[in-house]
């Protein structure tokens, strides 16, 4: 079932059925208008205002797809909003900001306990395998070459350092990591992120949830936008190389030069990550015991 079609399927059991559409706008499947009338009515306001905003910024290019995304982040950059910040769809809601409380559970605690791990670690993002479900390119992913020489040069030059791999299912597993989290349950994922030194990783959502759990993170940019997506505490890397060209044409999975690996992400190579990685860990007194 589609996206789409499955939150509108869901959606009519609820009072309101909201989606977020790729960080760039908010989609209202339903409303009980004449219940949030009674219970809500700034609620039911602030509804009325979105489908108001959608009306005017979305409809115009509801042919092609591609070009909401597109439109939005141009548009966000002209009035200085974010991925968060632009969701106030026009100050239809209170969003002013970039933070998101996110809670952490007695059981999550309970099995980050049982790991054992040591006191200075790192967590590193993970990639797609490529599988008859999932046969694309990521644009956006790290070489997993790069990946595994960077975690090479921490265990030859930082050896008091601990590399944890973070991922969903499906994930390439970077065998020199020290360990593997694939798929592991996301409350001791959060966990594992909130007491890690620093997670690195391209643009993505563990990115998002461990800068709202706290911890630094080193972010290697490419096709995405850091202008749109970046959070400004983290050590985020910009490739020089190129405009970020998400979302400009309607095959986001392919380089818009045409290379098998985006030359974006290729400027980021083991050296210079790991040299950031070193230089943060030490600004922040890690003593190097190498």
């Amino acid at each position: 079932m589609p996206r789409d079609d499955r939150y509108a399927k869901i959606a009519p059991h609820y009072d309101v059925g909201l989606n977020v559409v790729g960080y760039n706008f908010i989609q209202l499947f339903n409303a009980n208008a004449a219940k949030l009338n009674t219970a809500a009515p700034k609620l039911l306001a602030g509804l009325a205002k979105i489908v108001e905003y959608n009306n005017r910024h979305i409809r115009r290019y509801a042919s092609c797809v591609m070009c909401v995304p597109l439109v939005h982040m141009i548009s966000a950059r002209i009035v200085n909003k974010n991925c968060y910040t632009f969701l106030s769809c026009g100050g239809a809601l209170p969003i002013n900001d970039n933070h998101v409380e996110i809670s952490l559970s007695p059981e999550g605690e309970r099995a980050f306990r049982k790991l054992k791990l040591r006191k200075n670690y790192i967590t590193i993002g993970s990639n797609l395998q490529n599988t008859d479900r999932m046969t694309r390119h990521t644009l956006k992913e790290w070489s997993t070459a790069y990946a595994t020489e960077y975690i090479t040069l921490i265990n030859r030059h930082l050896p008091q350092i601990q590399v944890v791999q973070v991922g969903g299912g499906g994930c390439i597993k970077f065998a020199n990591a020290d360990v593997h989290l694939i798929d592991a349950d996301l409350e001791l994922v959060k966990h594992v992120l909130a007491n890690s030194l620093l997670h690195v990783d391209c643009e993505s959502g563990l990115v998002h949830l461990a800068t709202q759990l706290g911890t630094k993170c080193l972010v290697l940019f490419g096709p995405t936008d850091e202008k749109y997506y970046a959070f400004k505490q983290n050590l985020n890397l910009v490739s020089d190389f190129c405009t970020p060209c998400c979302f400009a044409w309607d095959d986001g999975s392919k380089c818009l030069r045409g290379n098998k690996e985006p030359p974006c992400m290729l400027t980021h190579t083991s050296q210079k990550v790991f040299e950031v990685t070193r230089n943060w860990l030490e600004h922040s007194g890690l003593k190097n015991n190498a």
